[in-house]
C-alpha cells in the first residue's frame, strides 16, 4: 500500500510566486464549488469501506 495524497499532486519544477500560487488556490476552490458536499453519513461510510478493504489487504 503507497500512502500519500488520494489525488495526483505535481510540484513545479520552478519555485511559483505568491500570486501563482494564490491562483492555483482560487482556481481549485472554484472547481470544488459546483460540487456536493458529503453527508456525515457519506463520509462515514467511505471510512469504513476504506478500513474494510485494507483489512482485506491485510488479510490477504
Amino acid at each position: 500500500m503507497v500512502r500519500g495524497l488520494p489525488f495526483p499532486a505535481v510540484l513545479p519544477e520552478t519555485r511559483m510566486t505568491r500570486e501563482e500560487a494564490r491562483q492555483a488556490f482560487d482556481d481549485l476552490r472554484a472547481e470544488a464549488a459546483g460540487l456536493p458536499e458529503m453527508t456525515l453519513d457519506e463520509i462515514n461510510a467511505e471510512i469504513a469501506a476504506a478500513r474494510a478493504e485494507w483489512k482485506r489487504r491485510e488479510q490477504a
